[in-house]
């Protein structure tokens, strides 16, 4: 059986990773960075919920691919960031919130059921 990585299982650098056949990881919150350069990767993913990726401030690097969502939301505040998000379906809005310091957003074959935001948050 799987377990859910909940509150107590949060640490600086997380890293979950499956292994070979057929895995099913349980992410119960938001992906939350600091002020630091954050990296957060997230491939081959179905969500039933609203996935929300949020890096505060740093120069954060974020990659999103091959992901259903009921909705997704991307914040990454201040910094020099980078947004990839490639082969994306959700039923609901994908928004991008980033700030105002020269930041690259790439979104690919990216397909909402009602909203496709992309904009500074400041």
């Amino acid at each position: 059986m799987v377990q859910p990585l909940t509150a107590a299982h949060r640490f600086g650098n997380a890293a979950v990773e499956g292994g070979l056949g057929t895995d099913s990881i349980r992410v119960i919150d938001s992906i939350i960075g600091d002020e630091a350069a954050d990296r957060v990767t997230i491939t081959d993913t179905t969500m039933a919920n609203v996935g929300t990726v949020e890096t505060k401030g740093g120069n954060d690097r974020i990659d999103a691919s091959l992901v259903m969502a009921f909705a997704f939301a991307i914040d990454t505040d201040k910094g020099a960031d980078i947004v990839n998000v490639t082969d994306m379906m959700t039923a609901e809005d994908v928004r991008v919130f980033t700030g105002t310091a020269n930041d690259r957003v790439n979104l690919t074959n990216v397909m909402s059921g009602k909203y496709l935001i992309a904009a500074d948050s400041e």
